[in-house]
């Protein structure tokens, strides 16, 4: 968070999720997100089990306890399930996601290719979009091949206005 919004957010927003990833993808265990207040009605903290396909826990100040299906993701393991799926060599598909303390569909879509440059050096990316249908928020992913579909760059825009935006500034990939 950036001048006024520092005010009301404090500290850093963490979100922090738990997978498991093998050949059909990526699977979330646990997730949790602080907003980085010490204000705890935004925060979550998820857990699932897909024993019995539910995600129990709290989310914004409520408890939760959803039936998903086999597939469903968190905000950060969506992310992680399109990297999976693009260095596997599959398209990626949207998949359901618990955000916010519910179930959502989501859309995703390729928007073209870029070259990016970014303070980690200058990128051939994918670009991809992200968001509910009817949503108001929309997140923009360029993902870059040599960096194993790592986003280099991302932005939320919300009502067409930046909500947030990133570039990546170092990487370094373990052989």
């Amino acid at each position: 968070a950036k001048g006024l919004a520092r005010l009301i957010a404090g500290g850093t927003l963490v979100q922090t999720s738990w997978v498991e990833v093998d050949g059909t993808g990526v699977r979330p265990l646990r997730f949790r997100f602080d907003d980085g207040s010490e204000r705890k009605q935004e925060d979550a903290q998820l857990a699932f089990d897909w024993s019995r396909n539910r995600v129990t826990g709290a989310a914004k100040g409520e408890p939760l306890d959803l039936a998903v299906e086999p597939g469903t993701q968190d905000p950060v393991s969506s992310q992680l399930a399109i990297m999976v799926a693009l260095m596997s060599g599959r398209e990626p598909e949207a998949l359901p996601m618990v955000d916010s303390g519910k179930l959502r569909e989501t859309e995703l879509r390729l928007e073209r290719r870029e070259r990016v440059t970014t303070p980690a050096g200058e990128f051939d990316t994918l670009v991809y979009t992200t968001r509910r249908p009817g949503g108001r928020r929309v997140t923009w992913m360029w993902l870059a091949p040599q960096t194993q579909y790592l986003p280099v760059k991302m932005e939320q825009l919300r009502d067409g206005k930046r909500a947030f935006s990133m570039e990546l500034t170092s990487y370094k990939l373990d052989p």
